[in-house]
């Protein structure tokens, strides 16, 4: 979906959505505090972004999967829950342009929306010259984060978790065992056919690798994106929860996935081919494309 201009592209998704941006669900005053994880898709690859909203204002990054890399952006709402983001080259000048808006209800089987909570629109070059198509849903909020210090309620730095993260998440993908039994905090407990073990060192892990790290939770697993994640006191959550990491980014907790398909926030995307097959694809400039 490449039309020539930012008009045509977003009169598509609002036909999709069946509804208008002046009907959006987000307002100032409204927004959720702190930051607010989003995940879904820029031109059907693997995105998502963080936001943080002071009145009318919001300022974060976005960034694709697999190699993630920030792109910092900032705007603000302006009425009817329309988000109007830009992002600039090392100048200060306009790169790029989100134009976004935030639906009532939800574009594949209307149920009502929590505000805030879906986000749709476009992004664009400067000139309009290309114009492509994106969906974000709400994955989490961190009420006593700010940008720069997302994972503060785990005592832990950004570039030590995200670093270790995507290190386990190239791993699993790359069904290296032994580099994914050394990226684990022992002694870890795992669950195994629904029941909870102890696993005291790399050994005992290797030994039950297929038991524990499922199809279900591989699939579950790649369709995460290993940075800008959700962090509590209890530490950095990875997607849903299928990994957890310490503050000096080693695996914590390893959580089971029965079935991934029905838990999946991307197979709406999927459905109606806003999202590629390939589920981390590779950061192709700092530009956003």
């Amino acid at each position: 979906m490449r039309p020539a201009g930012a008009a045509a592209a977003l009169a598509a998704l609002l036909a999709l959505a069946g509804a208008a941006p002046a009907q959006a669900a987000c307002e100032a005053g409204a927004t959720p505090r702190g930051i607010v994880l989003f995940e879904g898709s820029i031109d059907g690859r693997l995105a998502a972004m963080t936001l943080a909203f002071e009145g009318r204002r919001a300022r974060g990054r976005y960034f694709y999967g697999r190699t993630p890399v920030d792109v910092p952006v900032e705007g603000e709402l302006q009425g009817g829950g329309a988000l109007a983001l830009v992002q600039k080259d090392a100048r200060g000048a306009v790169r790029a342009r989100f134009a976004l808006f935030f639906p009532d209800t939800d574009p594949d089987d209307g149920r009502a929306l929590d505000p805030c909570s879906f986000v749709m629109g476009t992004w664009s070059i400067k000139d309009d010259r290309d114009v492509y198509p994106v969906q974000f849903a709400r994955e989490a909020e961190l009420p006593g984060a700010s940008p720069g210090h997302q994972y503060a309620a785990a005592g832990a730095e950004e570039t030590v978790v995200d670093r270790a993260a995507l290190a386990f998440w190239l791993a699993v993908k790359a069904d290296d065992r032994a580099r994914v039994a050394a990226a684990l905090r022992y002694p870890i407990e795992v669950a195994i056919d629904g029941r909870r073990q102890s696993l005291a060192a790399p050994k005992d892990f290797l030994d039950r690798y297929d038991r524990i790290l499922t199809p279900p939770w591989r699939e579950a697993l790649l369709h995460r994106i290993p940075h800008g994640m959700f962090a509590n006191a209890r530490g950095v959550m990875l997607g849903q929860g299928e990994a957890w990491f310490d503050a000096g980014g080693k695996v914590i907790a390893l959580n089971p996935v029965a079935d991934w398909d029905e838990r999946s926030e991307v197979l709406w995307l999927r459905k109606h081919g806003m999202l590629a097959s390939d589920p981390a694809p590779q950061q192709e400039a700092v530009t956003g494309r």
